[in-house]
């Protein structure tokens, strides 16, 4: 869903003296649906959007005036949060008898292929993927505009004095002899074609080697780690279709299909290469409800399967020789987040997974699969932090018969009787977990004594495919009633209190914080919400746009359904703001335009506010905080953490000065 910027939105509470907000104008539209504002969804619009947009920018500036120093000071704890000890050594790939890798500060003995921060610094681009050819004849990569995430991207193939470009490049592998096989976007933004190009042909003489027709699907090329096969995964939000050619030529109709697509069904398979149809596979691993298969990777002697179980992960070993299966003890307690790293090589009794906790960063451990042992280890701990000074743990929240898993993070001098200050977040949805891993935003929270909570609500994947199931289409609405649940839930034991608690979204995480605050604005004293989806009835009625078609398996499809219109509009917060008393995929600035406005409209969820002991203030405070030069991940064409960084040292001072107030900030 194109953008002109990425807004945020903030509510809480101001000290005089009071700024006047931007007004849009109220322009009641002729349809069925009441919708005053869709006049910004309409592109002979967009001037007057942008000019709506920097009137807020503006307005929000003027309300968080004073607070520069603070923003300041935040900022420079997160950079300093960034500075670890030591950097795990680079991945070799052997290829032949090259060997490959990424380095970060060379010596000058190596040869450099590409120097990333130069071709930023110099041209703006960056490299979003780069691939070397079998027989180490071509290196090709992607690039792209650093403020550009449509995935539209320019691929580069280059051989010594050669040099070929191709546009439109969402992923792609190399072939054979010189070819090159992609994927495209269509105008939607689906990649949804698979190309064949010979390096030095011209691109318009290209093959289409797969196209899918059906609009929910989105495609994907990848090899194997032996680099005998291709693969073309065809996949929806809930199935998987699997076609595989051996040959690296550019011909037509060379792909074999494993299995047609079927909604629910996902599939790992082991099977013979010459017959790989459903009737000949083999059964390698089974799990339970409360069990989710993360990512798979497959050796010689081993294959080691990532899975999350009862939300927590766990990583198990098999040994294909022995037929064995073992599971490795991982660190931090298992209150973690466990990923694949780069392991290109085939032949190898090596593991390398990347690990990272809410006060790890990322590191990395090496495992021997043949003795289940850590061979090697880099541990990255930020230098101005220590992790055994904070506690993490897992607790369960009873929510109408159900149990909801909710991660604590907070320092052990914290007492959780004296309700100290919380944020909590939430996402749950698309099956993506709501990961215990390191974010550098919530370090100077933490630092100040707050507790940071994430509610594992329904429609997230931690527990399994029932529990994704549990908050999509229709069960979309049990996603607010847990992280309200969840909420509920720290007001009752004392662990904090309506004001001293805020939560925080972002993208779809942010149409559960805006249904929230519709129907229990009381619980909460402020609310921060990024690139939210806090229309989603106006995206899914809109074919047009971009993604929309793919989203109907999360959402469901209102213009075809109407039972599916009434369970949006059940929970959409766009359309239940009146029930007041008083930024997925990318996020069109209109639709959290469009929200703030009719919020302003309705007057806000602040005219019957919590008592203010420690605070002598208790003015309504309503931001839309539009950053026009960031992405939808807070990317930023001149340094990618600036933006970033940045952006959340303001979400932090307005977060600190509305729940604490200047008196306890530190």
């Amino acid at each position: 869903m194109n953008s002109l910027g990425r807004p945020r939105f903030l509510a809480g509470i101001l000290r005089p003296k009071i700024p006047q907000p931007p007004v849009a104008p109220n322009r009641p539209a002729s349809s069925i649906r009441s919708d005053e504002y869709s006049w910004m969804q309409q592109p002979e619009h967009s001037e007057k959007v942008s000019e709506y947009l920097r009137a807020e920018k503006q307005y929000a500036d003027q309300v968080m005036a004073g607070t520069e120093r603070l923003q300041s000071k935040l900022a420079q704890e997160m950079s300093a949060a960034t500075e670890v000890e030591s950097m795990p050594p680079p991945v070799e790939n052997r290829n032949g008898e090259f060997i490959y890798f990424v380095e970060g500060n060379g010596d000058g003995s190596l040869k450099v292929l590409m120097d990333s921060a130069r071709l930023l610094k110099r041209h703006g681009l960056v490299i979003r993927l780069l691939h070397v050819s079998n027989d180490n004849s071509w290196m090709g990569c992607l690039v792209s505009d650093a403020n550009d995430d449509s995935g539209k991207e320019t691929g580069t193939f280059a051989a010594a004095e050669k040099c070929d470009q191709i546009s439109n490049v969402y992923n792609f592998v190399f072939g054979t002899s010189g070819s090159v096989f992609y994927t495209v976007l269509n105008n939607k933004l689906r990649a949804h074609k698979v190309m064949g190009h010979s390096i030095g042909g011209r691109q318009s003489t290209d093959i289409v080697v797969y196209s899918e027709g059906d609009t929910e699907c989105f495609l994907d090329i990848t090899c194997t780690k032996d680099k005998q096969f291709f693969i073309v995964n065809s996949s929806t939000l809930d199935s998987s279709e699997l076609h595989v050619f051996s040959s690296g030529q550019i011909r037509k109709n060379a792909l074999q299909l494993v299995r047609p697509r079927q909604k629910g069904v996902e599939y790992f398979v082991r099977a013979p290469t010459q017959t790989p149809s459903s009737d000949n596979w083999e059964e390698v691993l089974t799990v339970q409800d409360n069990e989710r298969i993360e990512d798979l990777e497959v050796f010689q002697d081993y294959f080691m399967v990532n899975i999350k179980r009862r939300g927590l992960p766990a990583v198990l070993i098999f040994d294909r020789k022995m037929g064995k299966r073992s599971e490795l003890k991982l660190p931090y307690n298992g209150n973690c987040t466990i990923r694949p790293d780069a392991n290109p090589q085939l032949d190898t009794s090596f593991v390398r997974l990347s690990l990272s906790s809410p006060v790890h960063l990322d590191s990395v451990v090496e495992y021997d699969m043949s003795t289940l042992r850590p061979f090697q280890s880099w541990l990255s701990t930020p230098l101005h932090l220590n992790p055994r000074e904070f506690t993490v743990q897992r607790i369960e929240v009873p929510v109408d018969g159900t149990h909801v898993p909710m991660t604590l993070v907070f320092h052990r001098s914290v007492s959780l009787a004296q309700s100290p200050p919380t944020l909590v977040r939430v996402y749950g949805a698309y099956g993506v977990s709501l990961e215990p891993e390191f974010r550098l935003e919530d370090i100077p929270l933490l630092r100040r004594g707050w507790v940071i909570a994430l509610a594992h609500v329904r429609g997230g994947g931690e527990l399994g495919r029932a529990w994704y199931a549990g908050g999509r289409r229709s069960s979309k609405v049990n996603s607010v009633t847990d992280f309200l649940g969840c909420a509920r839930y720290l007001l009752d034991k004392g662990w904090s209190a309506a004001d001293r608690l805020s939560i925080t979204g972002t993208s779809a995480g942010g149409l559960v914080v805006g249904s929230a605050l519709n129907i229990h604005p009381e619980y909460f004293r402020a609310a921060a919400l990024h690139v939210p989806f806090v229309d989603p009835l106006s995206a899914m009625l809109s074919p047009d746009l971009p993604l929309t078609e793919v989203e109907r398996a999360e959402w469901g499809d209102p213009l075809a359904s109407k039972s599916e219109y009434a369970s949006i509009r059940v929970y959409a917060p766009y359309d239940n703001l009146s029930r007041m008393v008083g930024e997925q995929t990318k996020q069109a600035p209109s639709y959290p335009a469009k929200w703030v406005a009719r919020l302003r409209s309705t007057g806000g969820y602040s005219t019957a506010p919590p008592p203010m002991t420690h605070r002598t203030t208790q003015w309504p405070k309503l931001m839309l905080d539009a950053r026009m030069d960031l992405g939808h991940f807070h990317s930023h064409s001149d340094d990618p953490d600036h933006g970033f960084i940045k952006a959340h040292a303001f979400r932090s001072a307005f977060l600190l000065t509305e729940v604490q107030g200047w008196s306890e900030i530190k």
